[in-house]
């Protein structure tokens, strides 16, 4: 498991459940308790300053980013895997209705025996909106802008899935 702290002063977006004003992080993994490729809450606990939350987190498990500097350059074949699970995963995550906003390698988690992949850290994440998006959450790059913007407001997530199964024809 992994132990998550954070502190009341430092959250900018919130919700409420059942009454409680909560964490918008925390309401966001409850929706996505369902989906597979998300490292599950399994608990939290709120303290007066702050809130502490109890993750999942799999046995022998590396970021990708560690995991890709450790290993340099990754073969096609592997980064093909990789990127299949996280077009998955996002699809599924904006399928609840919820985008993530800071997808990056360091957020991503890799499971050393069998190589699923868990998309972790839901801290700038919100629920997804019809409206302009007029706050910028999390870390400018290619995956925000692609995988969390493009897919809702360009409407081509079958578009991408399209380009990915070219992708692996070419590849395979």
């Amino acid at each position: 498991m992994a132990i998550k702290h954070i502190s009341k002063s430092r959250v900018t977006e919130w919700a409420t459940v059942d009454g409680q004003s909560l964490p918008m992080e925390i309401c966001l993994l409850q929706k996505l308790s369902h989906v597979p490729g998300i490292a599950q809450l399994l608990d939290y606990f709120e303290h007066d300053d702050s809130f502490v939350l109890i993750l999942e987190r799999p046995h022998l498990c590396r970021d990708l980013f560690d995991y890709i500097t450790e290993r340099g350059c990754l073969p096609e074949h592997e980064a093909l895997y990789f990127f299949r699970q996280v077009v998955d995963i996002l699809v599924e995550v904006h399928e609840a209705g919820i985008i993530h906003r800071d997808v990056k390698d360091e957020n991503v988690l890799v499971e050393m025996e069998t190589g699923r992949l868990r998309l972790i850290d839901f801290g700038s994440g919100t629920f997804y909106h019809n409206d302009v998006y007029t706050e910028f959450d999390g870390q400018p790059s290619l995956w925000n802008i692609c995988c969390n913007n493009l897919l809702y407001k360009l409407k081509i997530k079958n578009y991408v899935l399209h380009l990915l199964s070219m992708l692996e024809a070419h590849l395979l």
